[in-house]
């Protein structure tokens, strides 16, 4: 039982030593931190492969200045909650979300990845007749493309 323990500590121990010297981030990577969010942990050999595909996945989002959809969020909410005409919002989306992505330049993003990310997103949370409406193929029962 105890060689069980050190071969998993020691399989842990040797993921992690690859996770930090391959997959290290950039410390010029732009800057994320729009709230504090806390920070968690892992315990096995199953928990430190992840740590290893994650540090992996963040290193090529560094490297292509593409910003996970938890930014995009945050930097939306700051942009919301910082709007000197915050009564207006309703009327006027488009000046947060420019605000919004204006934010995420300034931080290092790259404004075309950025919007990548947005529009993945809305492709993922759109229903099926807004996707086929905004790609041409829905037509309303005048015979016209939408």
């Amino acid at each position: 039982m105890m060689q069980t323990r050190k071969h998993v500590a020691s399989a842990v121990a040797e993921i992690d030593e690859v996770r930090s010297s391959i997959f290290g981030r950039n410390p010029d990577r732009p800057d994320g931190r729009f709230v504090r969010s806390p920070v968690g942990g892992g315990r096995d050999v199953a928990k430190a492969r992840q740590r290893l595909r994650t540090a992996a996945w963040r290193r090529d989002n560094d490297a292509k200045g593409r910003p996970t959809s938890d930014q995009i969020g945050r930097a939306l909410l700051m942009a919301v909650v910082t709007s000197p005409d915050f009564a207006d919002l309703v009327e006027g989306e488009l000046t947060v979300v420019r605000r919004a992505l204006n934010s995420m330049q300034s931080n290092g993003f790259d404004l075309a990845q950025t919007q990548d990310v947005m529009r993945r997103l809305r492709r993922r949370h759109s229903n099926a007749v807004d996707r086929d409406a905004e790609a041409g193929d829905v037509r309303p029962s005048l015979g016209g493309l939408i």
